[in-house]
């Protein structure tokens, strides 16, 4: 009896791929995150850059959902709801009158791209400030003056 040697087997063909496991479980985790709870997971503690952003944080009465004092950055994630009836325009106003820089990134882009979104954020956070706040705020390290 001849055996055809042509054809290689592994041991575990018919074996799931546990690559592929993880990855659905992984985006089944995401459709159902909260991207502003996600985003938080990724900011915290310093994990962008050192980057230190305080959540929630509160000037002048308006919400900054996601804020870096020493880049002067606000970070949004799906800007479809105000503060309490407040107006968006005047938030805005309140948060340029302070020198701050605001950046949105959608739930969705996040979520599907977190590298890409965390990229976008670095960015925003190292770019040069305006002139009339520069002087008085302190530059990121390695970020040019």
């Amino acid at each position: 009896m001849m055996v055809d040697n042509s054809q290689t087997f592994t041991a575990d063909v018919g074996a799931p791929d546990v690559s592929s496991r993880k990855l659905k479980a992984t985006n089944a985790r995401m459709e159902h995150e909260n991207p502003d709870d996600y985003l938080w997971r990724l900011l915290q503690g310093g994990k962008l850059a050192g980057l230190h952003f305080r959540r929630n944080q509160l000037i002048e009465g308006y919400v900054a959902p996601f804020y870096c004092r020493l880049s002067g950055l606000v970070v949004e994630v799906d800007i479809e709801r105000c503060d309490e009836g407040k107006p968006c325009k005047e938030r805005e106003r309140v948060f340029t009158r302070r020198g701050l820089r605001t950046i949105r990134i959608r739930g969705e882009a996040l979520l599907s791209n977190p590298a890409s979104a965390l990229q976008t954020i670095r960015r925003a956070a190292e770019a040069p400030k305006s002139r009339l706040t520069r002087a008085a705020r302190p530059t990121l390290p390695g970020a040019e003056a």
